[in-house]
């Protein structure tokens, strides 16, 4: 059987799964102000956690790992691993 698959833009593929599907990034104190810049100062030394979308979009910024991921899932998120 042949089938008709139309090209998906690299936008259109970002955007796929931007509903549910989420990664964590470790990020500095000047990234994480870079990123939410409503932010208040943060110690210079200071590792938080960033949730992306599947985009890239920043959704929350946490201050460890188990925080991120419990924000994820308690808001019924996907968590992919990326590289």
């Amino acid at each position: 059987l042949a089938s008709s698959v139309e090209p998906m833009t690299e936008e259109d593929f970002a955007d796929l799964g931007m509903q549910n599907v989420v990664y964590v990034h470790e990020v500095t104190a000047n990234e994480a102000h870079m990123l939410f810049p409503e932010i208040e100062e943060l110690p210079e030394l200071t590792t938080l956690y960033a949730v992306h979308a599947a985009n890239g979009t920043p959704v929350l910024l946490a201050e460890d790992l188990y925080s991120a991921l419990e924000a994820a899932e308690s808001n019924k998120l996907t968590v992919q691993k990326v590289h």
